[in-house]
């Protein structure tokens, strides 16, 4: 029985790998065994599988030119700009506002760190190689360099670490003017530094008129870009033109009207304009009662102070009378004679007078204020 038993489980186990065996059998996972592992004992050839050589990184392999053969280097992150500017026709003060609207174009980068105005080297620089020296001895990574002469103006840019002019434009026809040089010196610098350019709000007022800037329809509010440009305003046939600075601050407005039919640039605002009833005179008033009211007002009150004055003189005549006619009647002993009557008679009718004067005189200054102040 042992022996069956121990047969049979030899049976059993050598059919157990072909039972459990769905399809044909895998491919080895491993490569063939090279050539020179065919002698090696089968259990170690496993072990000794051929490696494979690590390729490079991406990052160990050489990097494609960040610009192309001639053209600028990119600019680094925070740049320190110096402006310069030459001159052979502007006095200080243009020369100034000049320097000053460089160096605000110059803060308008985005690559901008410091913006400061620089003296002129001690030699006169007509080269890169002069201008890159000077440059580094000042600790700047770009020079920003303005000449004017002979109502022409010249913009260079010099890339100082580079050792060489990445940009250099120009304009010719620029009066010898601070607010022509600086517009103009402003373009320029935005040609060089702002490629997306700098634009103010027009500096144009128009009214009745149609403004032209450049050949091109301008309306107030639009957007102009710094520089020099022609205006035109026109109203029929009629035009009238003349050059207009644009600067990036402070542009001066100008005001197109219409005026006597004729299109008109001018500085300041016009005056406004009178309404129709105000330029027409007032028409003289009519004949009433006020050319006799005043006079006869004026009279009045001249009766009314005269009769104040006459009742004045009556009211002290009357108490002087009476006053000697009391005296003599206390010295005759309490009886009147007859000089002493005539005395009481006459101070009596003096009183009624001066009584009937002040009454007048009342009623004459009342109705001659009234005639005067209230007609």
């Amino acid at each position: 029985m042992g022996v069956k038993r121990g047969l049979c489980s030899l049976v059993v186990a050598a059919a157990l790998p072909a039972f459990g065996q769905q399809g044909p059998p895998l491919e080895p996972l491993l490569p063939p065994k090279a050539p020179w592992l065919t002698n090696a004992p089968p259990a170690q050839q496993p072990a000794k599988k051929k490696k494979k050589k690590a390729r490079p990184p991406a990052a160990q392999l050489p990097l494609p030119p960040l610009s192309a053969p001639g053209q600028p280097p990119l600019m680094k992150p925070s740049n320190d700009i110096g402006v310069l500017v030459l001159n052979d026709g502007l006095d200080t003060a243009a020369l100034l506002r000049v320097a000053e609207g460089m160096r605000g174009v110059a803060r308008l980068a985005s690559s901008t760190r410091t913006v400061r105005l620089v003296g002129s080297p001690a030699q006169s620089c007509a080269d890169d190689a002069c201008w890159v020296a000077w440059g580094a001895d000042l600790k700047l990574d770009l020079l920003l360099v303005a000449k004017y002469g002979k109502d022409a103006l010249e913009v260079r840019l010099v890339d100082v670490p580079a050792r060489r002019t990445t940009g250099s434009v120009a304009q010719s026809g620029v009066p010898a003017d601070a607010a022509f040089a600086t517009a103009a010196a402003e373009a320029l610098a935005c040609k060089l530094l702002v490629p997306a350019g700098c634009f103010v709000d027009s500096p144009v007022d128009a009214s009745g008129v149609q403004v032209e800037l450049d050949g091109r329809p301008l309306k107030t509010g639009d957007k102009v870009a710094v520089g020099l440009h022609a205006l035109t305003a026109r109203a029929g046939e009629k035009i009238a033109s003349r050059s207009l600075p644009v600067l990036r601050e402070g542009t001066p407005p100008v005001y197109a009207r219409l005026i006597g039919g004729e299109p008109e640039l001018l500085d300041a605002a016009p005056a406004a304009s009178l309404p129709l009833a105000a330029l027409v005179p007032a028409p003289a008033p009519a004949p009433s009662q006020r050319r006799w009211t005043k006079p006869a007002g004026y009279a009045a009150l001249g009766l009314g102070a005269v009769a104040a004055g006459a009742g004045i003189y009556f009211g002290a005549k009357s108490r002087s009378e009476l006053n000697d006619a009391e005296n003599a009647y206390r010295t005759n002993g309490g009886a009147y004679q007859s000089g002493d009557a005539s005395l009481l008679s006459s101070g009596n009718s003096k009183a009624h007078s001066a009584n009937a004067l002040f009454a007048a005189s009342a009623v004459l200054l009342v109705a001659g204020a009234v005639l005067t102040f209230a007609f």
